[in-house]
């Protein structure tokens, strides 16, 4: 337990998560900055792994709170209300922060002398199911937070604003976090924004989030009708905000349509959709582009090489990013520098034919020499 007295109280919940608890709280004991708290909520997990993760935990010295199921927002004000730190920092059990996570949020929030910041986000990186990074926080426009949330749910926040607002309501079966943002919003507090990705989100299958979006229209109706003043005084914004949003979601989607059909004009495209399995080499923008142009498709991928260290035994689209090594079967280069790639390739023992070059005209493949 660290020595100094704690400003930051972090949250813990987790029900049937203990596959992933023990990174998330090991993301906590890792901070530079000490002076925080650590409790864990259980909210009634019922599978033995976790309740093992539980049990060893707690003979660590681990502060546990034990409750009977009742959803994450119960669970999170009943940690909460166990708190007495100026700041609060929600943490699933699936996610994680960056060592510096603590110290830059709480250092951006002391600076407030008035107090009229009640959270601080920061930039977010994803991964499991996806690898991306999102540039969260946004202008401060009360109106562009009623379109969409821009704030990851481990924002650091105050606890007095928390109390104002009557903590997470456990009555919405979803987007807890986003309402509570709009009642920090709503009672005239503001937000600021550390500029770097300290906050790991892990994208699975199936979460408390995919949830929440397959019932969206109906939480975002609950959620207008919950801060009704405030939707109504920023109306216009709101809907011209959202106008914007849908029509950049349109272009994108264009955008994949068209490259979805340039990659199906390539020679060798029936050769691996349903074929056998295929290594990406690229793990930047150009191969996170056609990565989404190819779902849906009957293409396997085996895995990603890079040349980049930094990238190498990380996970990119779900999958494994290695350095290039050589295996029979063929590669897809997906880089800006994919004639200087598919030269490596040949001289590693690679042949022609399993060096697959995409043309952006989608004509006959580039002749490499």
């Amino acid at each position: 337990m660290p020595a100094e007295i704690p400003v930051v109280t972090v949250i813990i919940t987790c029900y049937n998560l203990g596959r992933y608890l023990q990174q998330a709280v090991s993301s906590v004991k890792r901070q530079s900055m000490s002076r925080w708290r650590l409790i864990v909520v259980d909210d009634g997990s019922t599978d033995e792994e976790t309740l093992e993760a539980l049990k060893v935990l707690e003979g660590e010295g681990t502060e546990l709170l034990r409750l009977d199921n009742g959803g994450v927002a119960r669970a999170r004000n009943q940690g909460i209300g166990l708190s007495n730190t100026p700041y609060i920092c929600c943490l699933d059990a699936d996610d994680v922060l960056s060592e510096s996570y603590l110290e830059k949020t709480v250092a951006l929030m002391e600076r407030d002398c008035a107090g009229k910041v009640a959270l601080v986000t920061t930039w977010m990186e994803s991964f499991g199911e996806e690898n991306r990074l999102y540039k969260l926080g946004g202008k401060r426009d009360p109106a562009m937070l009623l379109t969409d949330n821009f704030f990851h749910v481990s924002s650091l926040f105050r606890r007095r604003a928390w109390e104002e607002a009557g903590g997470y309501s456990e009555t919405l079966p979803g987007y807890q976090d986003w309402d509570l943002w709009i009642s920090f919003v709503e009672r005239g507090y503001s937000w600021e924004t550390v500029e770097e990705p300290l906050f790991y989100y892990r994208v699975r299958k199936v979460s408390m989030v995919t949830h929440s979006d397959r019932i969206r229209p109906e939480l975002v109706r609950e959620i207008a009708g919950r801060h009704g003043d405030l939707f109504r005084r920023y109306y216009r914004e709101t809907v011209y905000h959202r106008e914007l949003k849908l029509q950049a979601y349109g272009e994108e989607d264009q955008s994949r349509r068209r490259l979805r059909g340039r990659l199906e004009s390539e020679p060798w495209f029936p050769l691996i959709d349903g074929g056998e399995g295929i290594y990406v080499f690229g793990t930047g923008k150009k191969a996170e582009e056609y990565m989404k142009a190819l779902r849906g498709s009957n293409v396997e991928i085996l895995g990603f090489f890079d040349n980049d260290s930094r990238r190498e035994g990380g996970v990119f689209f779900n999958r494994r990013v290695s350095p290039p090594f050589l295996q029979r079967g063929r590669v897809l280069v997906l880089s800006q520098w994919e004639r200087e790639i598919a030269q490596q390739l040949l001289k590693m023992g690679y042949s022609e034919e399993e060096i697959l070059l995409p043309t952006l005209q989608g004509t006959q493949g580039e002749k490499r020499e």
